[in-house]
């Protein structure tokens, strides 16, 4: 494959960013957190065996679901947050 430049450390794209590449559930919230992105892409990341893995996928989700809960409900974190 390509090799590609990481973008860690960067922020403040003038348009929106969809992050794709090497995405999983292990790391999503990190590039998410570094870039606050548009959007991720995930398709290898979440494939077991050359299969689409739906723990994998569960997982995957269950962290952008967290990433936009905590940076769009910023008022509910503590005692009641899900981390």
């Amino acid at each position: 494959g390509r090799q590609r430049r990481p973008l860690s450390g960067r922020s403040g794209f003038p348009l929106p960013l969809i992050l794709a590449g090497g995405l999983h559930a292990g790391n999503v919230l990190k590039a998410l957190d570094t870039l606050n992105s548009f959007g991720v892409d995930v398709s290898s990341g979440v494939e077991k065996n050359g299969f689409k893995d739906r723990d994998l996928l569960r997982a995957f989700m269950e962290q952008i679901r967290r990433w936009e809960y905590q940076n769009n409900y910023p008022l509910f974190e503590g005692k009641y947050d899900k981390k």
